[in-house]
């Protein structure tokens, strides 16, 4: 290259074929010449630096940073093509280098296109080229006769004064060395993996006999620590103390499978002996079968400071009998295997059903001996407290479900033919409330339970993954989860409903506040938000919603943008932005109502089909940032809706730059949802959203429904290991 020369080609291109200007960049400035050309000494390392053009030009006279690259550059390289022919800056810049005397280092890059055509539509060559005397003898690298890489090389011949053939020759044998050293490389390691693939087959049957081993020892020391438990249950019962005899009882006969005929002999006698005892102990048991498939002895677990509850068994089956303290009354509650009997937390009431006659169908909660339905019996005293009549088609079809700590309300579900219903008794105010009913042949599983400090209970339908929680003070729902693979749910002692899913177990705290509300918008939420006063929806039927909590009333509902997609408020809740499908972002001020617009890519009304787009705001509040599916487009504005950053390209971007303040957006939960397969007696969930500060939550249902609930914590406890939910409590 000349000394006064800062570049070695100047590359000239149209917008549109700017892959092709930056594929030859990269493969000019990445050759290498091969070692001792015919004794030339000249040649460089490298073909770097070349100048391409990245800015779009205003119409006028070219910048100066292009003239000057222009006069700073030994040749001009031109990609040819009809967009290139058409473009009047690439003949601008052509023409600049002719006048400054240098034709003989312009060399055409076809890439589309035949030059000196006469026809428009075809001709890639710029006027500037074609008005060139004896311009058609110009030396053309043309990619559609001889290939991309091969035009590549016959510039690099023509701009050193090289034989493109001898170039050529190296080329192809520098590709075949290549692909020699690839399969070589590809069987060596075929052979390597071979070679450790049979080391592997070796240790993994070394790993298998040592399981085996380690197996058996495993049994070993399992059968002598339960000849060593059965020796510890026998010395509980020899000391009266049952309820220890029971506990690790439970945990030994989950290694029924390694006993001997001396041990199971030794199990029969000890359940035998169990029984005998439990007449005088503080234990209460429930189902103590011998019937039971896998000889289990199941139990309730429930301690009882008192002797009014006594367990005994008779011809096989389970009897419980309640005592009153002056020993006026006994009731034989029941005598079969299955007891349906649930006990409050603080393990002063129990509740079970009772079998009898059938004196109306009205709700009766006046009590008599023959009467069928719900007994709920104080512990204190052994006496029958509360009563509410019902009547199951078999004994198993009705049951209690929950009992709260007063033992003052009771959840319950009755079966009758083919009906069944759930059912919320307030004793207290003498009313009955059906929580859940329907005809069915069917009785679908439900489940129940009461808060520590009885203002909450839920219904847990395990068919449907659903978990209604209900206030018990209005008896109204006032949120519904939904967690698919459901294992359990219960109540902390910090009133907190633990619902464990998948291997997680989330813990929701609910706040008695005027926040948590259900209202309409007109069809199903695209989106949803919410602040400390206010809750956003961006609605299908084009509308956006804002509900004002102080006020309890719908402050705005208007169509403001064609699709809104998803809302966002600002840091002090004083505005809201929209997006919609189509990348069209606009403000509300909450209190004049003034809309403006902040960004329209091309027009409010886009394609066919809108796409999804969300917003988020930064913590700090200082900027929204924007992501729109359609194109992959995003945006970073201020607070006050001046553009920051645009670009394409959203996760490659925040890949390239993991510090950038755009790496703080938070993608909302997506649901798929078709509202033409929708049903209205069964919504489902359409859009949630988290406040930032994590105690406020709102949905968006299939049937316009849109529910907030105040929350104080959701926590995910990720060492949760099988039934251990003492980390919780």
């Amino acid at each position: 290259m000349e000394q006064n020369k800062e570049y070695y080609a100047f590359i000239s291109y149209k917008r549109e074929d700017e892959k092709w200007a930056k594929w030859l960049q990269d493969k000019l400035e990445h050759y290498k010449f091969p070692t001792n050309l015919n004794g030339r000494t000249d040649l460089p390392k490298n073909i770097r630096p070349t100048f391409r053009d990245v800015t779009d030009l205003e119409p006028g006279l070219l910048a100066e940073g292009i003239n000057n690259a222009l006069t700073n550059s030994e040749w001009l390289i031109v990609v040819c093509s009809p967009r290139a022919a058409k473009s009047p800056w690439v003949c601008k810049e052509a023409q600049t280098f002719i006048d400054l005397g240098r034709a003989d280092h312009i060399i055409p890059f076809v890439i589309e296109g035949n030059p000196f055509s006469n026809d428009t539509a075809t001709e890639c060559y710029p006027d500037a080229l074609l008005n060139l005397t004896g311009s058609k003898e110009l030396l053309a690298a043309n990619t559609n006769e001889m290939g991309r890489d091969a035009a590549a090389i016959k510039v690099v011949a023509r701009m050193f004064n090289l034989r493109f053939d001898t170039l050529w020759q190296r080329h192809e044998r520098e590709q075949r060395r290549k692909r020699w050293i690839w399969i070589g490389g590809s069987l060596f390691l075929a052979l390597l993996g071979l070679g450790i693939g049979g080391y592997f087959v070796k240790q993994n049957r070394t790993i298998e006999r040592q399981n085996v081993q380690l197996e058996e020892e495993r049994n070993n020391v399992m059968k002598a620590n339960v000849s060593l438990n059965i020796s510890l249950i026998k010395t509980y019962l020899s000391q009266g103390r049952p309820e220890m005899a029971l506990v690790i009882l439970n945990d030994v006969e989950k290694s029924i499978g390694l006993f001997d005929s001396v041990q199971i002999n030794d199990i029969k006698n000890i359940k035998e002996s169990l029984c005998d005892s439990i007449l005088t102990s503080n234990v209460l048991l429930v189902d103590v079968s011998e019937s039971s498939e896998k000889g289990a002895f199941d139990l309730c677990n429930l301690i009882i400071n008192n002797k009014n509850v006594e367990f005994q068994r008779q011809e096989g089956a389970e009897v419980l009998y309640i005592h009153s303290k002056d020993n006026n009354t006994t009731d034989t509650i029941l005598g079969e295997p299955d007891l349906n009997l649930i006990a409050n937390r603080s393990l002063s009431y129990i509740a079970t059903y009772v079998d009898g006659e059938v004196e109306k169908s009205d709700f009766d909660v006046s009590y008599t001996p023959n009467k069928a339905g719900i007994r709920i019996y104080s512990l204190e005293s052994g006496r029958v407290e509360r009563f509410v009549s019902c009547w199951g088609w078999y004994p198993w079809t009705t049951y209690p479900l929950g009992l709260s700590s007063s033992g003052k309300s009771l959840i319950y579900h009755e079966g009758y033919r083919a009906f069944e219903g759930t059912w919320y008794v307030n004793f207290s105010t003498g009313q009955r409330i059906a929580l859940h009913t329907s005809y069915t042949n069917f009785s679908e599983p439900v489940k129940s339970s009461f808060s520590p400090n009885d203002k909450y209970f839920h219904l847990y339908f395990p068919e449907r993954s659903e978990i209604v929680v209900y206030s018990a003070q209005s008896s109204k729902a006032i949120h519904v989860f939904r967690y698919e693979d459901c294992d359990s749910v219960f109540w902390n002692n910090s009133n907190n409903i633990c619902i464990s899913s998948r291997g997680k177990v989330y813990s929701w705290k609910f706040l008695d506040n005027n926040k948590n509300c259900t209202f309409k918008v007109g069809s199903f939420a695209t989106g949803v938000n919410i602040c400390s006063r206010y809750a956003a929806v961006a609605c299908d039927n084009g509308k956006t919603y804002v509900w004002d909590f102080l006020l309890g009333k719908m402050i705005f509902e208007k169509e403001i943008l064609d699709a809104p997609e998803d809302v966002a408020f600002t840091k002090d809740g004083k505005r809201l932005w929209v997006i919609s499908g189509y990348n069209c972002i606009k403000t509300i001020d909450l209190e004049s109502e003034v809309v403006k617009s902040v960004y329209v890519e091309d027009s409010e009304v886009g394609p066919p089909h809108p796409w999804n787009a969300y917003l988020h705001m930064t913590a700090d509040g200082n900027y929204c940032i924007s992501r729109c599916y359609y194109g992959d487009q995003y945006a970073l504005f201020d607070k006050y809706g001046n553009i920051v950053k645009t670009g394409t390209g959203f996760d490659n971007y925040i890949k390239k730059h993991p510090n950038d303040i755009l790496t703080e957006f938070d993608l909302p939960e997506e649901f798929d949802f078709d509202p033409e397969l929708s049903d209205t007696r069964n919504p489902v969930l359409t859009a949630r959203r988290i406040s930032i500060d994590g105690e406020m939550c709102i949905e968006g249902y299939s049937n316009g429904i849109i529910k907030i609930a105040s929350l104080k914590e959701k926590e995910l406890i990720k060492s949760l290991i099988g039934n251990n939910t003492k980390d919780l409590k």
